[in-house]
Parts: structure tokens; sequence; C-alpha cells
């Protein structure tokens, strides 16, 4: 379990149908990996489907949610960029592919910030045919602005289906150096 306050960020697109099960799980979960505030940032990158009548339902039921929205599809990365605007928590959690998040996934990155010069950790799931199906990236909000990182490795976990976690240290620099 980790100390800081975590905003776990969702770019969305077209996806009413796994959306509440999807925040039922991180109102369950996220309590269980910090002992500080957390927030759910979901960013919807123009979906033509019924996500937006969700997410204002979803709104008045888990007071933990934020959400942004854009009028116009621009991908992944700009949704992500949107998110991270949008969080305040010290460490963003971002949730890359359509897939729904793995709680297990969740708690493996948290675990691994347990090492004092961690400032970031990427695990990327590959599905049939070696495929990225999704991941998570967990990283230290100080991290955008200035640090110097570097990765120290990865490794593969072999189960249902391949994971590949790879981690960064860094070292802050000093506030005149960003």
């Amino acid at each position: 379990m980790i100390s800081q306050t975590i905003s776990v960020i969702l770019p969305v697109r077209n996806v009413a149908d796994c959306l509440k099960l999807q925040l039922a799980n991180l109102e369950v979960a996220l309590p269980k990996l910090t002992t500080a505030a957390f927030e759910v940032v979901i960013v919807d990158d123009a979906s033509d489907d019924a996500t937006l009548i969700v997410l204002d339902d979803m709104r008045l039921r888990f007071p933990f949610l934020k959400v942004a929205l854009h009028n116009t599809q621009q991908g992944f990365e700009v949704a992500k960029a949107t998110g991270l605007m949008k969080a305040a928590g010290e460490m963003l959690l971002i949730h890359r592919g359509s897939a729904s998040l793995d709680l297990a996934d969740l708690q493996a990155l948290c675990n691994l910030f347990q090492e004092s010069d961690l400032v970031a950790a990427r695990l990327t799931r590959e599905g049939v045919g070696g495929i990225e199906e999704g991941g998570l990236e967990l990283i230290h909000r100080e991290t955008l602005h200035r640090a110097a990182i570097s990765p120290i490795g990865s490794y593969k976990l072999v189960g249902e289906t391949i994971h590949s976690i790879e981690r960064f240290r860094g070292q802050f620099l000093s506030k005149n150096a960003a």
C-alpha cells in the first residue's frame, strides 16, 4: 500500500457497456492501494454510444469521479494529456487499452513503488499473437516536470497472458532546473 494520493486516468471511447463495472471495481480496489485520497479521471474521446449518459449517472454515484470531454476524437495520447492536466494525485495511474482494468495489475504496480528511487513503471499485457491488448503506467507526478529517469530493466510474467513490466529509477532535479 502506498501513502500518496492516486489519480487513475481512463482515456475512453464508446465504453458505455463496461464503465459502471469498472468504476465499481475501482471503488473497492483503490482504498486497498493507498492510505490517502484517490480520484478517477475519465476522459471521453468523443464517444458516439451511450457513454456520456452513463458518465452523467455515475458522477452522482461516485464522488471521486472527474470527467473531461473531447468534442472530436483526438486519440489516446491527447486524451491521456487531458487526463494528466485534470488529475490532482501525486501518483498518476494511466490505463491503456480497451480491456477492463485488472486489479492484480494495479496492485503489482503499486507494490513496485516500495523501491525508494522508482519514479515510473509500465505494465503491458500481451494477448493472442503477442499483440498488446492493454497496460498501465504508474508515474510519480514530479516525474512529469523535473526528473532524470532511466530504465532499470524489464521482466515478463507468464500466466494466462504475458505481462511485461518496465521499471524506471530517477532523481528529482531541483525546482530551478525545471
